[in-house]
């Protein structure tokens, strides 16, 4: 992304993210950190750490699948530096995972591109399916909202099943004169999407991740005094992990925060708790993603 590009990204992030601190007004957000305190925070933490060394399972296994020795940790690191990445600069964290998935692993630009496409296709099916699951479970609470949801989780379900399995099938269908240009990374294309039960794994390895990942907004709820079923948690979970298909902002600076309160007004949560978690949320995942890029970045200079 260009340097105007980046600057513009911020701007419109902090005017969105001003835009929910004006509307909304909250206060005694200084209040709210102190009643999730210390052992809040640590609870936060671990569920962050627990969910990151599940989702790192996802590239491990495809990178293996294609015969490349990565250790976990690595991929772990990765993606914090991915993180990080991208709370500067939207989507700039693929750049700098494809870059240090080659150096701590050797592997060709063809497989990282086989991997990698698998990889967003296995992410937004788990999205997909958890979304159905969720809106499907507060079906009478969505109202009018309801179907139009379902229809738009379910298509992105069957649109990456669909196209993490059928890319063996698209690259088979090409003329031979373009298979010759391409027989590299068709053939790893071909290895993973061909691999079913794998891919399958892997997609409830990712649904897993995300709810488990999701649950911190559960927690934050909690311990600002309010109860919340677990279906409901899940619909919000649901809603707000989806700022992955709008990342026009530094880490969905603004609009994660927006959904997050609409999805909690949806459910008649109190806007003002919404609106703590919102933020209690966003600072805890800048915070953490700092504190982690450096030693990731350490770790993986020594292991290069």
């Amino acid at each position: 992304m260009s340097h105007r590009g980046n600057s513009v990204s911020w701007v419109v992030g902090i005017i969105a993210l001003g835009g929910v601190v004006w509307y909304f007004r909250p206060e005694g957000f200084v209040a709210s950190l102190k009643t999730v305190g210390w052992q809040g925070a640590l609870g936060w933490v671990a569920i962050t750490v627990v969910a990151r060394a599940l989702y790192a399972e996802v590239p491990t296994r495809l990178l293996r699948a294609l015969e490349y020795r990565i250790r976990r940790l690595q991929l772990y690191s990765i993606a914090w530096l991915r993180t990080f990445s991208n709370q500067i600069v939207p989507m700039t964290g693929i750049a700098v995972y494809l870059q240090q998935v080659r150096t701590q692993s050797g592997a060709s630009w063809q497989d990282l591109a086989a991997s990698s496409s698998q990889q967003v296709f296995i992410s937004l099916s788990a999205l997909g399916i958890v979304g159905v699951v969720a809106v499907m479970l507060n079906w009478s609470a969505t109202a009018n909202g309801a179907a139009p949801l379902t229809a738009a989780f379910a298509a992105l379900a069957c649109g990456a099943v669909a196209a993490s399995l059928g890319v063996s099938w698209v690259l088979g269908k090409l003329p031979e004169s373009m298979k010759r240009r391409i027989t590299d990374g068709a053939d790893s294309f071909a290895r993973l999407a061909g691999n079913a039960p794998l891919i399958s794994l892997l997609v409830g390895m990712q649904c897993a991740a995300l709810v488990l990942r999701g649950s911190r907004l559960w927690l934050l709820f909690v311990l600002l005094g309010v109860t919340i079923d677990w279906r409901e948690a899940l619909l919000i979970i649901a809603l707000a992990e989806a700022t992955i298909l709008v990342a026009v902002t530094p880490g969905g600076l603004g609009i994660r925060e927006a959904i997050i309160i609409g999805g909690a007004s949806l459910l008649g949560l109190p806007i003002n708790v919404s609106v703590m978690v919102s933020l209690v949320d966003r600072l805890f995942v800048v915070v953490l993603a700092g504190a982690f890029a450096g030693p990731s970045a350490f770790y993986l200079y020594r292991t290069s």
